[in-house]
């Protein structure tokens, strides 16, 4: 039987024992029935080059990426906190799934966001900085429920997996309400 409703996880890091990935992991586990989390290995996309931007030398990998994008009924970003902001790579895949203009995947494409660092904020400064980009991009935000862990290290085991089961159930419910948020975001567009 097919999923009903998919969600495309983008991780933000290219670790692979990452917290941030480890927390796309827990909500393939947290999903309810009828409903699949994809995770994107955003490591196979190229630096964003307008060059190539759909072109016929566009990278194969570009081209599943904004295909897998469209195709989705909603977006959970796990966004890791560098430097005060997003990572690299995220911004980087952000970038090719914002065009081509005006009809790219990510426009009015619903969002979530999670976090987890081993720091104290729980990745508040990387929420604040994807804010004006996702702005940029038209996409619909689910602003609640949210989850950003703090002090992950306590959280996680050493292979990234989410240990926490109150975490776990939060991640669960934010994972139903991303998609009832779309469902809603679906029919108002509709």
């Amino acid at each position: 039987m097919a999923d009903a409703f998919c969600i495309l996880g983008l991780p933000s890091t290219l670790r692979a024992r990452s917290f941030n990935t480890g927390l796309l992991r827990a909500a393939q586990d947290v999903a309810p029935d009828g409903v699949s989390v994809e995770i994107f290995p955003i490591q196979t996309l190229p630096f964003y080059d307008q060059d190539l931007d759909g072109s016929d030398d566009e990278p194969g990998p570009v081209r599943e990426f904004r295909e897998k994008v469209r195709a989705a009924d909603a977006l959970l970003i796990s966004c890791a906190e560098y430097s005060h902001s997003i990572t690299g790579v995220l911004k980087n895949a952000l970038d090719w799934a914002s065009r081509p203009l005006p009809n790219h995947p990510l426009k009015f494409k619903s969002v979530a966001l999670v976090s987890a660092t081993g720091g104290a904020s729980g990745g508040i400064r990387s929420k604040l900085a994807i804010l004006p980009v996702l702005e940029s991009t038209e996409t619909y935000l689910m602003m609640r429920p949210e989850l950003m862990i703090g002090g992950a290290r306590d959280k996680f085991d050493k292979e990234g997996n989410l240990l926490d089961e109150a975490l776990r159930a939060r991640l669960g419910q934010v994972v139903d309400a991303l998609v009832d948020f779309s469902q809603q975001m679906k029919s108002i567009a509709s």
